[in-house]
């Protein structure tokens, strides 16, 4: 009775601790704390399934022990794993004496650090395992069944939170996009305000917009060069309009205002903590413009090691975020305009002549 009752204790404290967490980080920090103080273990991690891998990412990882084979940065295949067979049943998992028997392909790893029992909790949210809790410990042996049944509903809990801070953080992602697109949106209408008048005034303009409705409905990229004040913005909003992408987002991005290095960031979009001050993961500029147009202002101002990250997304159609792990998808449509000279920039080395002919497509001037 005395046991039930430090253990429904524990588990409430474990309960109020990870469930006031608002950030992942925190979240993984606390999920060690609990772990640490509801019963000592040698090992603990916390692994998330990750469909395009087909394996599991570690996010917590905390040993006791002086040899460390199995690192944080470890994928394990869903496929012939603990944490696969955890994943696919829905059910805990029991190796008491893994020096003995070795049953799955991570068992070996864990001999070698000195673990002797292995433990696999599914983490389970309304009925789907979005992960698992791996609890090692260095004496063989089975375990009693109130203490698994005890550490299932902890990891009961730690999924729970999981799915409560992943939800937050999701929602204040789509926040803070919506605001961006907001912004975007209150600019565009500022810009069409103006645009028939500025149409009315200039033949020459006339003509340009006939240029601008030839390649409209294509694909082609197209390259606006011109003085500034010339209306570069506005014919690129044109394209758009008349674009079969017209109901999709138009994102400006002007290149001579990006924060010194921040270019990577605002066009390519960043992970949470991939570097001092990105409290959370954003969204870059082309993922804005996803399945509409991108309009890259003064692009010649756009530092070299950029371009050749930006030649692969046109290339590739695939962004790599600042401190991302994985490549994203993107289909836009992209318009580039400068008053520069580029091809003299060319010749004296400050943009590429492989950027330039994937830009040059369909030029207007």
């Amino acid at each position: 009775m005395e046991r039930i009752e430090r253990n429904y204790r524990a588990l409430l404290n474990v309960a109020i601790e990870l469930n006031s967490q608002r950030d992942t980080n925190s979240l993984w920090q606390a999920i060690i704390e609990q772990i640490e103080q509801v019963m000592p273990w040698a090992r603990v991690s916390v692994t998330l399934y990750d469909r395009q891998s087909d394996g599991f990412q570690f996010y917590v990882v905390t040993t006791h022990l002086a040899k460390v084979v199995v690192q944080g940065d470890t994928v394990i295949p869903r496929v012939g794993s603990g944490m696969g067979w955890v994943y696919d049943h829905k059910a805990l998992h029991v190796r008491p004496d893994l020096k003995q028997e070795q049953v799955f392909l991570e068992d070996h790893w864990y001999v070698e650090e000195g673990l002797g029992r292995m433990i696999n909790l599914p983490l389970l949210v309304r009925g789907k395992c979005v992960g698992v809790l791996n609890l090692g410990s260095v004496d063989a042996g089975n375990p009693e069944p109130d203490a698994l049944e005890f550490l299932s509903q902890v990891a009961m809990q730690i999924a729970y939170a999981i799915d409560h801070v992943q939800a937050y953080e999701e929602i204040n992602l789509l926040r803070q996009q919506l605001a961006r697109e907001n912004t975007y949106l209150v600019e565009e209408l500022k810009l069409t305000k103006h645009f028939g008048a500025m149409v009315g005034r200039s033949q020459a303009f006339q003509h340009v917009l006939e240029l601008a409705r030839e390649v409209a409905p294509t694909p082609a990229t197209v390259l606006i060069t011109g003085e500034t004040g010339t209306g570069k913005e506005l014919l690129a909003q044109a394209i758009h309009d008349w674009s079969l992408r017209a109901n999709k987002p138009f994102i400006r991005v002007n290149c001579a205002a990006l924060p010194a290095g921040l270019v990577e960031s605002e066009l390519f979009g960043h992970e949470k903590g991939a570097f001092t001050g990105a409290d959370s993961r954003r969204e870059g500029r082309f993922e804005l413009a996803h399945g509409g147009t991108l309009l890259l202002d003064e692009i010649g101002e756009i530092p070299l090691e950029t371009q050749a990250k930006l030649l692969r997304v046109i290339q590739d159609g695939m962004v790599d975020r600042v401190g991302g792990k994985q490549s994203i998808p993107v289909d836009i449509r992209l318009v580039a305009s400068t008053n520069a000279d580029l091809p003299s920039a060319i010749e004296q080395g400050r943009f590429r002549a492989d950027l330039f002919y994937r830009l040059h497509v369909f030029p207007i001037t």
